[in-house]
């Protein structure tokens, strides 16, 4: 890793080396399942004073606050607010080192989780998006304790992904849990987020949610004029009527989106993530024409994952579930049936369901057929009796039953032996009631 120095004249010469030695070294391309390869990422922080944003790595000169309401010209860096005064965004003299889909650093995984953990993403080709919305719950808080840059960020987003390395750009709403280097600490906020992967990264102030909040994330172009549009990017507590919401003056061609991300930063044990996932819905999204676009998601989740914490991603058109920490699945639900399957004396006797499996509290449900044809509902608990007499004829005893969503049934056919005469079998004893 190179040393950083403020001097821009000095970072530039570095950047133009780091550059060549990779070049020599292998040429790399974006690929449309991954917007950076995952080799120019950093998965540990860089030395010197940087900041982990949810688009990766900058240094803390280079991330910015943007009031709420503002506009940004992001050509000429400047930020006029809702009061109409403005200020100037300085120029970025450090490189950013990305965290992108894919995670780890050149050298395979990090030791502890890092980088886009789970995500699911489409794509367009010869189009752009326009707009993207989502709503989806604030997690609960984690049980596992953070200290230094231990985050956790979640999102949808847009990014454009056909400008060369490291140039892309990434526009989002963010909820985070954790101190990034720059604000929070052990509770939640949001901020609405757009980075540059090769320059700076501007957020939106940040605002208090808690858990169980229901949240609304939208990034929308008005006002396009010749590949210039006006960009809002919002996030909103719907339960408590907040939000930080700024709008960007962009030429981006936004081609990528990812309905629903987990991004941390060395999170080492599985109680730091909270709850059990994080669940997108109502995902909608409309191109540059004003079409709406139905995304064929793919789910992703990144190799090499160490802990690994039960990872795992489902997806519909309108929906992102992204799990974590999942309890694992009950066994299967079984039912076994103990009783006389021969009885050649009159009497009471009883049947007993053996049910194992499910999420147990179980409900039975027991009926009876007849070989004669009568079929008879009987009782609901987890054992039956039947009064057995000479001329009944053989049966069949059924139970079924139910733990949750889940059924299972058994059944045993008795031989009624006792007008049989000989066709009961040799030496049949005495069936004790």
């Amino acid at each position: 890793m190179f040393s950083l120095s403020p001097k821009k004249a000095t970072l530039l010469g570095l950047l133009a080396s780091s550059l060549s030695l990779v070049s020599a070294c292998e040429q790399r391309t974006a690929s449309p399942g991954a917007p950076l390869d995952p080799a120019l990422s950093a998965s540990t922080a860089p030395g010197g004073d940087y900041v982990a944003t949810p688009a990766g790595w900058y240094h803390r000169s280079c991330v910015h606050e943007i009031p709420n309401g503002a506009r940004v010209d992001i050509r000429s860096r400047l930020v006029r607010r809702a009061d109409g005064t403005t200020f100037q965004i300085p120029e970025c003299l450090y490189p950013a080192y990305p965290s992108i889909p894919g995670g780890g650093g050149a050298g395979g995984p990090p030791p502890t989780n890092s980088g886009w953990i789970e995500y699911a993403f489409d794509r367009l080709f010869s189009n752009s998006y326009h707009q993207l919305t989502a709503g989806w719950r604030v997690p609960a808080v984690p049980t596992g304790g953070y200290s230094g840059t231990q985050v956790f960020y979640s999102f949808p987003g847009l990014e454009d992904i056909d400008d060369p390395l490291p140039a892309p750009y990434i526009i989002q709403p963010v909820i985070q849990y954790g101190y990034n280097g720059a604000f929070v600490g052990s509770y939640w906020t949001a901020a609405s987020w757009r980075c540059n992967y090769g320059s700076d990264c501007l957020y939106g102030t940040p605002i208090s949610i808690f858990a169980a909040d229901s949240m609304y994330g939208t990034v929308d172009a008005s006002a396009c004029v010749n590949g210039t549009c006006t960009w809002t990017i919002s996030v909103v507590d719907v339960t408590r009527g907040t939000r930080s919401n700024w709008t960007a003056t962009d030429t981006e061609n936004y081609n990528w989106t990812t309905g629903g991300t987990v991004e941390v930063y060395s999170l080492n044990v599985c109680n730091q993530y909270p709850d059990t996932g994080v669940f997108y819905t109502g995902i909608s999204l409309y191109d540059r024409n004003g079409s709406q676009v139905t995304p064929a998601w793919i789910n992703n989740v990144q190799p090499g994952l160490d802990p690994f914490c039960g990872f795992d991603l489902a997806s519909t058109p309108t929906t992102v579930s992204l799990f974590y920490n999942r309890p694992p699945p009950p066994p299967p639900l079984t039912v076994s049936m103990s009783g006389p399957s021969v009885i050649n004396t009159k009497g009471t006797y009883t049947w007993t369901a053996n049910a194992s499996g499910g999420v147990g509290g179980y409900t039975y449900q027991w009926s009876v057929t007849y070989d004669a044809g009568p079929h008879y509902t009987l009782g609901t608990a987890s054992s039956q009796q039947l009064t057995v007499y000479g001329d009944d004829g053989n049966f069949t005893m059924y139970v079924t039953v139910t733990s949750g969503s889940d059924q299972a049934s058994a059944s045993k056919y008795v031989n009624n032996c006792i007008n049989a005469g000989g066709n009961c079998p040799p030496n049949t004893p005495v069936v004790a009631r």
